[in-house]
């Protein structure tokens, strides 16, 4: 039988709550997701297109808390950072030498408009473990939940990462 890769001390980490993180979304933001995505309606990038359309201010293209959850995770100093770029926080204490995307789910909330407050909370709702063709593999499933000001939800993600 292979060892496993899911210590105790791998266990503890996934036990270990997240700090809360806010982000002031403000029209800049929105502005520059929609260009880098193509989302080229008004409502997007000008403010009297936005309000034109019934909108209090811009409105931020579907999947904008993915700017958030990267901001977030990139935050603090170099040192914070895991050789890939991935916050050291972020990366469980396994021994092993990959890792890989898995399985993403999303769920949409309410809309995303430039002067809201998002706070991103954060998860590990399950660590395990499956042995493939290539050996033993740690399964890694995070939760992403978004809310706004007004404790509306925005998005949830979950998001599996697989290492080896």
């Amino acid at each position: 039988m292979e060892p496993s890769l899911i210590t105790g001390q791998a266990r503890r980490w996934a036990a270990e709550p997240f700090e809360p993180v806010t982000f002031e979304v403000g029209r800049n933001d929105i502005v520059r997701y929609a260009f880098a995505i193509g989302a080229d309606d008004g409502v997007h990038t000008d403010v009297e297109a936005a309000r034109a359309a019934g909108y209090r201010d811009l409105l931020a293209p579907p999947y904008f808390p993915y700017v958030i959850r990267m901001h977030a995770a990139h935050l603090g100093g170099r040192d914070r950072l895991e050789p890939d770029g991935s916050a050291t926080e972020d990366v469980p204490p396994l021994d092993v030498r990959r890792a890989m995307a898995g399985e993403t789910e999303i769920e949409l909330g309410v809309p995303v408009f430039a002067g809201d407050t998002i706070t991103l909370h954060k998860e590990i709702v399950d660590i395990y473990e499956k042995v493939g063709r290539s050996g033993p593999m740690a399964f890694v499933k995070t939760q992403f939940t978004f809310w706004n000001q007004h404790d509306e939800m925005v998005m949830r993600e979950r998001f599996t990462r697989i290492y080896r």
